[in-house]
């Protein structure tokens, strides 16, 4: 026989064979590698089998399938949004096949869209939550949590939060729903003494009738709220920021006198009357320079 003509007979067959055999079509993954996954834990965890080893196959129309070396799992997606899995031997299936008998399944099961669940819970929460001190938070009053599939889900909060002292706060919430989708949102808790410039004016308060000089006044008055300063007039500008709204509790600066702003134009002043501490209003003898805000 012509060696021609057979070398041509070989290379048509060999055309012919990896014709009548391409890659399956499905071969481009048709569900995602997380739906594979899923499917894959789902049917390991449900059949006695062990199928920790198994892989994706295909998928035809709405049947995935799975296999390893002893097992083929088929996965059919009905309408419903509900699955059915199947288990058969695949040494047997092709024996009943021939003996024109349906494949032997070991079992089946059933699970629904839930465990396809992706979608991570919603936390919402404001990012900076302020508190005065000594008022914790109520956590449950202002965080809310929700989630496409799960309905009730509890939170974790990572922080800690000084409640005594005036600061800020780094604070994490995180939650989980029952899939394992994490959220986790940081927020800023801070504490705030809301009451500390009034302690400052209720200070220098109490201090009427004292015989005093201004300077001393006002350090005193700084006590209350744990500031330790004492120096001439104008060195308690060093103290805070110029304001032109004034707030009980603010430092009134003046050329060579100094005192303490109590609100509707007036002050408490030492070093008058023989050096007593007085109410007086803010204009005095002194030309008044302007207030301070104490920074805290």
């Amino acid at each position: 026989m012509n060696k021609k003509f057979i070398a041509a007979q070989i290379a048509l067959c060999n055309s012919l064979l990896v014709f009548t055999c391409p890659i399956h079509a499905n071969d481009v993954t048709p569900i995602t590698h997380k739906r594979q996954e899923t499917m894959m834990s789902v049917v390991d965890e449900n059949f006695s089998q062990d199928l920790s080893d198994l892989e994706y196959i295909k998928t035809d129309e709405n049947v995935h399938y799975f296999e390893n070396n002893i097992y083929s799992v088929k996965v059919n997606e009905k309408e419903d949004q509900t699955y059915s899995a199947t288990i058969y031997v695949k040494s047997i299936s092709p024996f009943l096949a021939k003996l024109g008998f349906p494949a032997y399944s070991l079992g089946s099961i059933e699970f629904d869209e839930t465990v396809f669940d992706t979608q991570a819970p919603v936390i919402e929460v404001e990012d900076e939550i302020v508190t005065e001190l000594a008022q914790e938070i109520d956590f449950d009053e202002i965080i809310s949590v929700t989630d496409n599939v799960d309905t009730k889900l509890s939170y974790t909060i990572d922080t800690e939060v000084d409640y005594s002292k005036e600061g800020s706060y780094p604070c994490i919430i995180s939650c989980t729903d029952t899939a394992g989708n994490e959220t986790k949102k940081e927020i800023t808790i801070k504490v705030k003494d809301e009451a500390f410039y009034q302690r400052i004016a209720d200070a220098a308060l109490a201090q009427l009738g004292v015989y005093q000089d201004c300077t001393m006044l006002v350090t005193n008055s700084l006590k209350a709220v744990g500031i330790n300063f004492h120096g001439a007039p104008y060195a308690y500008s060093t103290l805070g920021e110029w304001t032109d709204n004034p707030v009980p509790g603010d430092i009134c600066i003046y050329q060579g006198h100094v005192a303490l702003y109590i609100g509707n134009g007036q002050a408490v002043h030492g070093g008058w009357l023989g050096n007593q501490t007085v109410i007086s209003t803010v204009a005095c003898t002194n030309p008044f320079i302007g207030y301070i805000h104490v920074n805290h």
